[in-house]
């Protein structure tokens, strides 16, 4: 049959007006109940560590009991106010560490989970203004945690960002460890495209 899922985030919105007698945020297994009350829907997203917490089995199983399936993780970098500064591109080698194995913790959870897909959202990476950075270094810096990461489970594809050229060129490059090579060509500067997306 098919399969339909979405993030859990949005199950919180408009969280007084669903449940009048809340004060605060809804819990994560509120979330779940909420959304699985959708037609159609089989199956959550989650993020990781937020919506984990310490034994990602009993979350799965909290999950099904609902009904429901978890399609994937997505990372999330909150946890240490330094990843402002970038996860795998951060200045700090501890707190670039500690983003790379917060990364291969969520792998771990995931599997535990059943979950077969993890997405790394790096939004904290890179740069905002135009010479405020070494771009090769942070690129480089960048790939290799991503190789890191990669590497801690061989059995798991992992990508990244990619988009698709004005000419329709996939623009990357988008990194996958289940065929062990970069997919895509590296832009050697602002490239303009017609779609930008994560996988």
């Amino acid at each position: 049959g098919r399969r339909f899922a979405t993030r859990i985030n949005s199950f919180a919105s408009g969280a007084s007006e669903y449940w009048p007698e809340l004060t605060g945020k809804p819990s994560l297994i509120q979330m779940v109940q909420r959304a699985a009350t959708v037609e159609g829907l089989t199956e959550l997203d989650l993020n990781y560590p937020d919506h984990v917490g310490a034994d990602p089995t009993e979350t799965a199983r909290a999950v099904r009991d609902c009904g429901l399936s978890i399609s994937g993780l997505a990372m999330r970098y909150y946890t240490n106010p330094g990843f402002k500064r970038g996860a795998f591109t951060n200045p700090d080698p501890a707190v670039r560490r500690e983003a790379i194995d917060l990364t291969k913790r969520g792998i771990d959870a995931a599997r535990a989970m059943g979950a077969p897909m993890m997405t790394l959202w790096l939004g904290q990476d890179g740069y905002d203004y135009a010479f405020q950075c070494d771009y090769p270094a942070l690129w480089a810096a960048e790939v290799e945690g991503i190789a890191e990461v990669a590497a801690h489970d061989p059995d798991w594809a992992l990508f990244g960002a990619f988009g698709v050229g004005l000419d329709a060129s996939h623009i990357g490059p988008v990194w996958s460890s289940s065929i062990g090579q970069i997919v895509g060509r590296v832009p050697m500067g602002p490239t303009r495209v017609q779609s930008f997306d994560e996988l």
